[in-house]
C-alpha cells in the first residue's frame, strides 16, 4: 500500500535498544562526572592535607622555639640561683672563721693591734688635717676606745670618736676634713689573708 511504511523488527525490541543506549550514556555521563568531582575532591584533600602539614609543622617549630626559650631561661635562673647560694655558703663560712679569729686572740692582744692600726692611720691623715674622726666598726666600739686611750696623739691634732659606727667585722675608718677617709675595717686590712681563705673555700666546697 501507498503512503505505508514498513517497520522491520520488533517495536518493543527497538524501544529496549533505545533506552539502553540512552541509560548507557546516562552512565558513562554519571561515571565521568562521578570520576571529575573525586578528582577535585582528592586535589582539594591533598591541597587541605598539605596545608594542615604545613600547620603542624609550624606550630611544632614554634612550640620547640618556646620550650628551648623557656629552657633557656630556667638555666640561667638555676645558674644565678645555684652561684647565689654558693656566694651565701662561701661567705657564711668566712664570716664564721673571722669570728671564731676574734675569739682565739685575747681582748689585749686585739687591743694592741688596733692601737698600732690607730696610729698608723692618723699619722698619714695628720699630714692632711688636724681634725680627724674614729668610726668604729659595729662590733668594735669598746674596743677602738680602749685603743685610742692607749695612743699617743701628735700636737695640734685632734681625734674625736664617731658617735656612729660603720659596717664591719671589726676595726675603723678613719675620716678627715676634706673627705680624706682610710678605711681601717679587718675585711680590708686582712684583704689578702681574707681572699686566699675565701679560695680555699670555693676549692673545698665545690671541688669535682
Amino acid at each position: 500500500m501507498a503512503g505505508h511504511v514498513k517497520l522491520l523488527g520488533s517495536p518493543e525490541k527497538l524501544a529496549e535498544e533505545i533506552a539502553g543506549k540512552v541509560q548507557r550514556d546516562i552512565e558513562a555521563k554519571v561515571n565521568s562526572a562521578l570520576e571529575a568531582a573525586k578528582k577535585i575532591v582528592e586535589k582539594a584533600f591533598e591541597d587541605n592535607l598539605k596545608k594542615l602539614e604545613e600547620e603542624l609543622r609550624r606550630s611544632a617549630r614554634s612550640t620547640r622555639e618556646q620550650v628551648e626559650s623557656y629552657a633557656a631561661r630556667r638555666e640561667v635562673e638555676l645558674r644565678k640561683k645555684l652561684a647565689r647560694i654558693r656566694a651565701e655558703a662561701v661567705e657564711e663560712i668566712l664570716g664564721q672563721a673571722l669570728q671564731q679569729l676574734r675569739q682565739k686572740v685575747s681582748e689585749k692582744e686585739y687591743i694592741g693591734f688596733l692601737a698600732r692600726k690607730l696610729e698608723e692611720a692618723i699619722s698619714r691623715a695628720s699630714k692632711y688635717s688636724s681634725e680627724l674622726v674614729v668610726v668604729p666598726a659595729e662590733p668594735d666600739v669598746e674596743a677602738v676606745r680602749k685603743a685610742l686611750k692607749e695612743i699617743e696623739i701628735p700636737r695640734g691634732v685632734s681625734v674625736d670618736l664617731a658617735g656612729e659606727t660603720i659596717k664591719g667585722i671589726g676595726g675603723f675608718v678613719l675620716r678627715a676634713s676634706g673627705g680624706l677617709s682610710l678605711d681601717y675595717r679587718l675585711e680590708v686590712v686582712l684583704a689578702s689573708a681574707i681572699e686566699e681563705a675565701r679560695s680555699k673555700i670555693i676549692e673545698i666546697l665545690f671541688r669535682t
